[in-house]
């Protein structure tokens, strides 16, 4: 398989964990969520992402779970015993905001934290979004963007510098960087100065 074809893979297991949670760190975080696996395109599926997690906190008897993108760019999550284990319970066609609360229906288990306001949301200040990422992206997915990197999702980020951005906000000081990418394997940074309040918004090309 060709390079490019494995990062075109990787890039869908990414954005069903986006659709679904924002970042592979809530489902962690609420599920234990382990051994996140890319799905191959196969018949009407594009891509996805399976993975197992802690058994006995779903109430339809699940501990694996796979989430497609279909042909259609339509979404749709399988439930399993285990990995190879029989179908407990599946979804329809969905949109992707559709799934956290699908995941929520079928499992009766969250798979992050409730977002609502908070006094420690991160304090955008003036925040500038370059040509490049205004040329790319509509205005309700950069906003989106901007929206959880104030309540304290990193994105892509590496383990080591998400704490570096959760001490950084405790302090309320220095700097902290979000990354998010997209299915054609670009990314999008953003950037907030705690002590000055001013936010970024740039292509990684643009760093």
């Amino acid at each position: 398989m060709h390079d490019i074809e494995i990062e075109h893979i990787f890039q869908f297991a990414i954005k069903a964990v986006q659709d679904l949670a924002c970042s592979a760190h809530y489902l962690y975080v609420s599920i234990k969520a382990y051994d996140f696996q890319c799905i191959p395109p196969q018949d009407d599926v594009q891509g996805g992402v399976s993975f197992s997690f802690q058994p006995g906190l779903a109430k339809n008897g699940a501990s694996f779970a796979r989430v497609l993108i279909l042909e259609n760019w339509m979404r749709k999550i399988e439930w399993y015993e285990h990995e190879y284990g029989q179908l407990v319970g599946q979804t329809k066609e969905l949109l992707p905001e559709a799934l956290e609360k699908a995941w929520l229906e079928h499992t009766g288990v969250p798979v992050r934290e409730p977002i609502g306001l908070d006094e420690n949301d991160v304090k955008l200040g003036s925040v500038l979004v370059t040509e490049a990422v205004r040329n790319k992206l509509p205005e309700g997915e950069i906003n989106g963007m901007l929206y959880r990197h104030s309540k304290h999702d990193w994105g892509d980020v590496g383990e080591e510098s998400w704490a570096m951005n959760d001490e950084a906000v405790k302090a309320k000081q220095g700097t902290i960087l979000s990354s998010y990418s997209f299915t054609d394997g670009s990314s999008c940074f953003i950037e907030t100065n705690l002590g000055t309040r001013q936010t970024t918004v740039f292509m990684s090309y643009e760093a």
